[in-house]
């Protein structure tokens, strides 16, 4: 019981602080950058997500299943495989710079593109060390490490742009805190391992698992097609309105990795759901008061933290926030089926809910603007809570038939 009181406080500060860290960041753009500049900033990082689509995103949960099973010789393999394939990944970022180069002939984003290209195999590890630490339940070295990776990637962008307001200048210094401290990370984890079992099985389940983590990846189109039938200043509008459901995110991230450790360890479906069951109803109350709270102070909150220049963002956040919260309780229904290695379940929900809400926003953003995409956003929440309860009783009820 302790114990779980000393996680929750470890996680929650850690949360709390980097969602400060994360207001932080948007003040100073808000006041230091101008709104183009804050949208191409939001561009570029829709590239670099879209391109994590060829560099095996499933080994994120191949090294939290690793240490969870006290495979810890799998380590070592999946840090070679996944700096390979972003290699890869960085061509293609080299061939986004240049089509932004010959066809569209904006050397802007040409430049930004290039820088992120070059960093891209080490910015792009992230998800091996915080797996890995978040499934040995050592949440207290974890949220000391996260404070370290928010302040590091923080100063830089503050000392940048403040010292120079060049946005090259300021996209160099971002992505060259983040792949070092990833090194010093990754190296700092590895010196921790205590066996060298490998167990190949939960590798291949990564690769495999890579294609329907990468199906999601595709909403970073989001921010491409504002950019391309409204303009780079929507582009930072929307940003900041989906600046506050990341907090919903930061919420979700703290309990799912204090639930981790234990659906990581269960045998099948049903002892992760009579661990679960009795916790799910005070989920569901505390994300559903999160997000009515949210959606009455958001129009007051965006002005004042980012000033009148992002006033239009505030009659979108408060929707987007709302269903956000209200579709996070089910989703760790989800969480149980990933982890019992239900990969059918993550190739129809990924498939369903990403190319789902990429229609919605191609049909509704030509007729509604940014307004077509909240619409979409709001319409997939719903229909995911729904895909959840439903798909999760389904494998329970044939799990228990086949006992």
């Amino acid at each position: 019981m302790i114990s779980n009181i000393k996680n929750i406080s470890y996680l929650t500060f850690t949360q709390i602080f980097i969602v400060f860290v994360g207001l932080l960041t948007g003040m100073i753009w808000s006041r230091f950058g101008s709104v183009e500049d804050y949208g191409k900033y939001q561009l570029l990082m829709s590239f670099v997500s879209i391109v994590g689509i060829f560099s095996l995103p499933g080994l994120g949960m191949t090294a939290q299943l690793s240490a969870g099973k006290n495979q810890h010789g799998n380590l070592e393999y999946i840090f070679k495989k996944k700096v390979l394939y972003s290699i890869i990944s960085s061509f293609i970022l080299f061939f986004i710079g240049n089509y932004y180069l010959f066809i569209k002939e904006n050397t802007d984003m040409t430049y930004l593109i290039y820088i992120a290209a070059c960093l891209y195999p080490l910015y792009n590890l992230k998800a091996l060390w915080e797996g890995w630490i978040t499934a040995t339940g050592e949440f207290k070295k974890l949220s000391l490490i996260q404070i370290y990776f928010s302040l590091i990637t923080f100063i830089a962008l503050f000392g940048s742009l403040i010292l120079t307001n060049n946005i090259y200048f300021v996209i160099l210094s971002i992505f060259f805190a983040i792949s070092l401290s990833n090194i010093i990370i990754i190296k700092y984890v590895q010196t921790k391992r205590n066996n060298d079992n490998t167990d190949f099985d939960l590798i291949n389940y990564g690769y495999k698992l890579s294609i329907p983590m990468a199906i999601p990846i595709i909403m970073s189109l989001d921010k491409i097609l504002i950019s391309e039938y409204l303009t780079i200043e929507k582009v930072a509008i929307y940003a900041i309105a989906m600046a506050f459901p990341s907090f919903i995110k930061s919420l979700y991230l703290i309990t799912n990795r204090l639930l981790s450790p234990k659906f990581t360890s269960s045998n099948s479906i049903s002892e992760s759901w009579k661990y679960f069951k009795s916790k799910f109803l005070l989920i569901v109350v505390f994300f559903t008061t999160i997000g009515l709270v949210g959606f009455f102070i958001l129009d007051y909150l965006i002005v004042l933290l980012y000033t009148d220049k992002y006033l239009e963002s505030t009659l979108y956040a408060k929707w987007i926030f709302l269903f956000t919260a209200l579709s996070v309780p089910c989703s760790f229904l989800g969480n149980i089926l990933r982890t019992q290695k239900i990969l059918k379940f993550s190739y129809y929900y990924e498939s369903f809910n990403s190319f789902g809400k990429l229609f919605l926003i191609l049909v509704l953003i030509q007729e509604y603007g940014l307004w077509g995409i909240v619409y979409a956003i709001s319409l997939m929440n719903i229909l995911s809570i729904i895909f959840f309860i439903s798909y999760f009783n389904y494998e329970l009820k044939k799990e228990r038939q086949n006992v």
